[in-house]
């Protein structure tokens, strides 16, 4: 795993998307859509951060475990 700091950018699929499948060419493979956010928050006794980020104007927030 890349070095976890704050203002880091994280790809990665969000939780809601999962289960969906975007970009689909003829003769190519299904993708599931990712995002970038950046890492806002870091909690190193419990071991996960918190990744910002904007999907259509909305503002998120999803945690990794790490």
């Amino acid at each position: 795993m890349e070095s976890i700091r704050i203002g880091a950018p994280y790809s990665f699929v969000p939780s809601s998307f999962v289960g969906e499948k975007s970009g689909v060419l003829p003769g190519k493979k299904e993708m599931p859509r990712s995002v970038t956010g950046r890492i806002c928050y870091i909690n190193h006794a419990h071991r996960f951060f918190q990744v910002a980020y904007e999907i259509h104007g909305y503002h998120l927030n999803e945690c990794f475990k790490f």
